[in-house]
């Protein structure tokens, strides 16, 4: 008798339940109250448009194309896989979703977003997995990272569904390049791991910050509502939607104090060795500076300046440092089960 292999359609034409996810959906359980209080209620919805090429709205904003398809004979400035954007307009700004194959990223803005004179102050994204580990993952126009590589990204199970969340949220007005009229401080401040190769810079900029309440990453001050109901908002999409696990990639070490606090867990057993070997040193020195949250995000990051000599000793850990910037394709992965299948689910060794 002829066995008819079994495989499974949608997958492999990449329909994935994240871009089921409605409108309404995203309101309800994603765009936090104080997020809704700021943007104001709706007030027109632009009919949907679906784009092909790298220029989206705002300008700012574009798509991406990391494997490089030239499509139309060739022609650059175009994605793989078109995706379809959505706006609703609203008293004080606006509210954006975009979706592709694999991904919905939702984005508030303050302003006037169609004269690009908008800011923007919120940002929620879920991406499907069930690419990651080969180059199908890159083909997604609404990705800033590649999520390729066999080893470094490949999914826990084949047997479990999981989507990748990400969050940022800041008050308007409130960004470091707004407030001191500094943007290179800002930019220090968004990305400190691109300064490590230039130690005098670094620790100009390092002195500036060190006193106030900005961690790495901290662009502007958070929206109090985003760390506190948004993950609440992303389960239930997640598990509305029929996922296994929702999966988080941090490259700051308070962040990944929040997604744990949350009840994520690390994926890898090294990494979570790794991460407890930091964390503990972090820990002791806290004991003897007595250093506040904010400063001891920083001691991580610190401790990958180039020449290793340019660490002020009084920060200086001994050895530990913070190999997951965003930066290299190594990312600190950690999961949060939502299935009762997954639930059994324990680290395991990354693969070689």
């Amino acid at each position: 008798m002829l066995k008819f292999p079994k495989y499974n359609v949608h997958v492999l034409l990449g329909v994935t339940p994240v871009m089921k996810v409605t409108d309404r959906q995203i309101w309800t359980h994603l765009v936090t109250p104080q997020v809704q209080a700021l943007l104001g209620p709706i007030t027109a919805i632009r009919p949907p448009v679906v784009r092909e090429t790298l220029t989206g709205t705002p300008p700012g904003a574009p798509g991406s194309n990391i494997n490089n398809h030239l499509l139309y004979g060739g022609q650059s400035g175009f994605v793989r896989f078109p995706y379809l954007e959505i706006l609703y307009i609203t008293t004080y700004g606006a509210l954006l979703i975009k979706r592709d194959l694999m991904k919905v990223e939702v984005t508030g803005w303050i302003g006037d977003i169609e004269k690009n004179r908008s800011e923007l102050i919120f940002e929620v994204a879920l991406r499907d997995r069930c690419f990651d580990g080969t180059s199908r993952a890159n083909d997604s126009a609404l990705i800033a990272w590649p999520f390729s590589d066999p080893k470094l990204h490949q999914r826990l199970s084949d047997q479990l569904s999981s989507v990748e969340a990400s969050i940022y949220g800041f008050v308007p007005g409130s960004r470091i390049g707004d407030v001191t009229g500094n943007p290179d401080l800002e930019e220090f401040v968004r990305q400190p791991y691109q300064f490590l190769d230039r130690p005098e810079l670094f620790l100009k900029y390092f002195q500036q910050i060190w006193p106030s309440r900005r961690g790495p990453g901290q662009v502007g001050a958070p929206i109090p509502d985003v760390s506190r109901v948004i993950d609440t908002g992303i389960t239930e999409i997640a598990r509305l939607s029929g996922y296994d696990l929702v999966e988080a990639t941090t490259s700051h070490y308070n962040v990944a104090h929040f997604v744990m606090s949350r009840g994520y867990r690390f994926n890898y057993i090294e990494q979570a060795r790794d991460f407890a070997q930091l964390d503990t040193a972090v820990r002791e020195l806290t004991k003897t500076l007595r250093l506040s949250r904010t400063q001891q995000s920083w001691c991580p990051v610190i401790q990958g300046l180039k020449p290793p000599e340019s660490i002020p000793s009084e920060l200086n850990l001994g050895g530990p440092s913070w190999p997951w910037d965003n930066i290299c394709p190594d990312y600190l992965w950690l999961n949060k089960p939502i299935s009762d299948k997954a639930r059994g689910l324990l680290p395991g060794p990354i693969p070689r």
